[in-house]
Parts: structure tokens; sequence; C-alpha cells
């Protein structure tokens, strides 16, 4: 008798620690909204793609125009900041290089979201004689 017992709680365990491990599994990562201004001659539209603590944060980024040359450094010309005013460091991009009519890219920050925030500000200073306000809430 004793054995079945063992048993039992054994096999209770194991399924309760395999549906810990589905329901984490079957979490879908957030959704976040994109984003799209014109000025300049530009139009940006940028999807944010990590905005989770302890990862860096990430955006997709299109840029189109059919006027003005893209000839500008976007991880330079970008700065994010969350609600309680802290930034996240330099970015780094991932695509497209300077120049053309067309870019598309990856904005990478070097700092991660130490806990959750409300709301992020993703600027761009003078791109195209603009300055560039993104804000998502999370």
């Amino acid at each position: 008798m004793k054995l079945i017992v063992k048993i039992f709680i054994v096999i209770s365990f194991t399924a309760l620690a395999l549906v810990v491990l589905w329901m984490k599994q079957a979490v879908p990562a957030p959704v976040y909204k994109t984003k799209q201004l014109e000025g300049g001659g530009i139009t940006m539209t940028i999807t944010p793609k990590i905005l989770t603590p302890e990862q860096l944060p990430s955006f997709e980024i299109i840029l189109d125009t059919h006027s003005v040359d893209l000839a500008f450094d976007m991880a330079n010309a970008a700065k994010l900041e969350d609600s309680n005013k802290i930034l996240y460091g330099q970015a780094t991009w991932d695509g497209d290089p300077p120049g053309g009519h067309h870019r598309t890219g990856i904005l990478t920050f070097s700092q991660y979201f130490k806990e959750p925030v409300d709301v992020v500000t993703l600027t761009f200073s003078d791109i195209a004689d603009e300055d560039w306000e993104f804000r998502f809430e999370l």
C-alpha cells in the first residue's frame, strides 16, 4: 500500500511539472503595435520586436522616401527612454547601409529593462532635418 501511495505522489508531481512547463511555453510572445510617422519627405515605420525585462530592446525599422537620400547613421540618431526617464544605452543597427531611398533594419539597444516598464519612447534626432518620437505603451 505504501508503494502505491509513493507511486501516486511521484506521478502527481511529474504531471504538475509537465503542466507548468507546458503553460510557460504556451504563453505567446507580446505583439506590439506598429507606428508610422511622416516628415521631411520620409515615411518611418517602426515595430517593436523585444520590450521585455532582461532582453535587449529591439525594433524593426522601415524607411521609405522618393525625395531624400537616407544617408544617416540610424544607431547614432536613436535614443530609447522609459517612463522613469531611464536611458537604455547606445544602439546598434543591423540592416541596410546609409544611402538610397529604402532602408530596413533592426535597431537594438545595449541595455535591457531591469524591470517591467509602462511606456518607452524611441526618438531620433536630425533625420531629414526632423526630430522623430515614437511612444509605445506596454
